[in-house]
């Protein structure tokens, strides 16, 4: 098997897609918006019937990867196999990044050589709500273990 060699300090945003093509031009918008300027962005679409293609096909720094549907953890390891970056942020087509969220978190892994991952809290967008809620969790131990078992 052949060594993946990853780009030094680039951030590549997989965004799994089953059917959210309607969601996905916001949070691909949200990583053009990024302070943090090294990025890909790549799309796995998995089995979508609706026009995912399509909405890729607007965004051309989109890398477009396209499997027969097999769920969401397929989805992000096709992405962790297609990716060229040294750092992945999982990203679903019907969320959003801050604008910050990418030099905040490679800043903090590239300052704790320790650190595995980063993870932050989130607000709700209540969809024909018009509202949010703060999803902050506080994890004071077992970060990892948290994370598998909740997605913090």
């Amino acid at each position: 098997m052949a060594t993946l060699t990853r780009k030094k300090g680039l951030v590549t945003v997989v965004i799994p897609c089953f059917n959210h093509a309607h969601f996905l031009p916001s949070a691909i918008e949200s990583v053009r918006l990024q302070t943090y300027a090294l990025w890909q962005v790549l799309v796995v679409d998995d089995g979508s019937t609706d026009n995912t293609a399509e909405v890729c096909r607007l965004f051309p720094e989109v890398k477009y990867v396209y499997q027969p549907n097999h769920g969401l953890s397929a989805s992000r390891n096709t992405g962790i196999k297609e990716s060229a970056g040294e750092f992945i942020v999982f990203l679903d087509a019907d969320d959003i990044l801050y604008p910050e969220a990418m030099a905040t978190n490679v800043a903090i892994l590239q300052g704790n050589n320790i650190c595995a991952f980063v993870s932050g809290s989130h607000d709700k967008r209540l969809v024909g709500q018009n509202s949010t809620e703060d999803k902050t969790r506080v994890i004071e131990s077992d970060h990892y273990r948290n994370l598998l078992e909740g997605n913090y």
